[in-house]
């Protein structure tokens, strides 16, 4: 029962670290927000987030590693479900990290909005259109890549449709 007090206690024990939603977070992402997995290496490997230049630095590990991270750039921290990010912002704070925000709902969020993911290493048939920059994400050739894929189409996934080819738009 004492356990149960204290998981509905937390989120007033984090509430003074900044959280993002997982549909937010995903527009920070695409916008250059760097997003920082604290999960251990074996729950990565099983299931990873499929988001570009994300770092992967366990919580386990943080205090030797953290100086990978970049001090300057706003961070996103996740985990699986929103508490070891919560603890590895407190120690990065003491390494002198300020701009931390506690992916809300961690992986366990981020699967169940849709997002892609990475299981057992295998990347989902999807390119991102993050960093295009008016450059196409779709393989040349495709009928919809121009259209879909290109300029200021952020927010949409090339994939294979039932004619082969084709673009949609994501999490909607």
């Amino acid at each position: 029962m004492k356990t149960l007090y204290l998981f509905l206690l937390l989120p007033f024990f984090i509430s003074g670290q900044s959280v993002v939603s997982v549909d937010d977070a995903q527009k920070m992402i695409e916008d250059g927000t760097i997003m920082v997995d604290v999960r251990e290496n074996d729950e990565v490997a099983k299931l990873g987030y499929f988001v570009d230049g994300i770092l992967q630095i366990p919580l386990s590990q943080l205090s030797e590693r953290h100086s990978e991270i970049p001090k300057e750039k706003s961070l996103i921290i996740a985990c699986r479900s929103g508490n070891r990010s919560a603890q590895a912002i407190e120690e990065l704070q003491e390494f002198g990290f300020t701009n931390l925000i506690n992916l809300e709902g961690g992986m366990n969020e981020w699967q169940a909005k849709g997002y892609p993911v990475i299981v057992d290493g295998v990347k989902p048939n999807v390119k991102s259109c993050h960093g295009t920059k008016g450059a196409s994400c779709c393989k040349k050739g495709d009928a919809k890549s121009a259209s879909c894929c290109s300029g200021n189409s952020k927010g949409k996934q090339c994939s294979k449709d039932k004619t082969g080819t084709g673009c949609k738009k994501k999490h909607s």
